[in-house]
């Protein structure tokens, strides 16, 4: 659904398992983002410490968003495929991979990328990277965080086992395209 109370549940998820302050929100224009139960969740809450910032990407400009749908590559399609999904039994089971599974293993145990800069050199475009470091080597390393916090993801770290968490990951996935594929059958 696009619904704002439920879009607002499921962020206030999100955070509940963050263990880091969200500071910036960043949205494509969509209405489930753009309405009024997020906007006050985010940025009017009385409650919250520190208001969110929110940003959108402008209308129009296919590349504001460029991250967000690379992250839409990596973390769905590749995950869940192109298919269609509109079986709603099924999102359990998908929220039960990413927190179980696909998030712990991601974070902790797969390294990726990050942009330093950029430079142009002539008609080209050269790009430097960070060294390839996980989410949680981020944190560990950043003087921004507190030694507290550093010590929760130290000790969230050895508590889990990257084999059992792909073996896990695929067993699930087996489950869920068994579901897709018997929907699909049922829909013929």
């Amino acid at each position: 659904t696009k619904g704002g109370v439920q879009i607002k549940e499921c962020l206030q998820d999100i955070e509940k398992s963050m263990p880091i302050v969200m500071e910036n929100f960043d949205t494509d224009c969509g209405t489930e983002f753009l309405n009024k139960d997020v906007m006050n969740y985010l940025v009017l809450n009385p409650l919250r410490q520190k208001k969110v910032n929110m940003r959108r990407g402008r209308p129009y400009k296919k590349n504001d968003q460029c991250y967000v749908e690379q992250k839409n590559n990596t973390h769905v399609r590749n995950l869940f495929g192109y298919d269609r999904i509109d079986d709603p039994k099924l999102i359990p089971l998908m929220n039960k991979i990413y927190k179980k599974y696909w998030n712990p293993l991601n974070n902790f145990f797969l390294p990726s990328m990050k942009l330093k800069k950029n430079e142009r050199v002539g008609s080209k475009i050269k790009k430097t990277y960070d060294t390839p470091k996980t989410p949680a080597q981020r944190i560990m390393e950043s003087k921004d965080h507190s030694s507290y916090l550093k010590k929760q993801v130290e000790l969230e770290q050895k508590k889990l086992d990257p084999i059992k968490l792909k073996l896990g990951l695929e067993k699930e996935l087996k489950i869920f395209f068994t579901l897709v594929e018997r929907n699909k059958r049922k829909q013929m």
